[in-house]
């Protein structure tokens, strides 16, 4: 029996595989379509991300933004996608703050996502979301290999 990494019903490399396909895109169009009240949500999302220290409300308001921008993207099913794993990412999201502490550089990176989006820059919001789901990428992939470390 696999004891793959999961959360819900998706492991963990389902969601390091699938969600460059559809977070990637969703915030160049964003950047694109959205308007100005959700711009507007996604800064005001960034600086309650930057106060909150309790990582459990951290992760909810995590899971806020990554949702808001499949919603912001215009394309119905991108934001079912993002909120069909909500659960899933959330459960990631927890898992990388406890144990590689990523909130302080997640910080970061959504808010170079968020200013992307807001200044309607396409190409850049595409180059922020990369780049933030290669950093968790990265940190996924490195727990996972220790995890099988353990286990052989």
């Amino acid at each position: 029996p696999s004891t793959e990494l999961s959360y819900g019903s998706y492991s963990a490399r389902d969601l390091i595989e699938a969600r460059p396909f559809v977070e990637v895109p969703a915030a160049g169009w964003a950047a694109l379509r959205r308007s100005d009240e959700q711009a507007t949500a996604l800064l005001q999302l960034c600086d309650a991300m930057d106060r909150q220290t309790d990582p459990h409300k951290w992760v909810l308001l995590d899971s806020e933004f990554h949702t808001l921008i499949a919603e912001s993207s215009g394309n119905a099913v991108f934001a079912k996608i993002v909120t069909d794993a909500r659960g899933a990412i959330s459960q990631q999201s927890e898992l990388l703050n406890m144990m590689a502490h990523r909130r302080e550089a997640s910080n970061i990176e959504h808010r170079r996502i968020a200013e992307t989006i807001q200044a309607g820059n396409e190409q850049d919001a595409i180059t922020a979301m990369e780049a933030h789901l290669g950093q968790v990428k990265q940190v996924v992939t490195s727990i996972m290999a220790a995890d099988r470390s353990r286990q052989s």
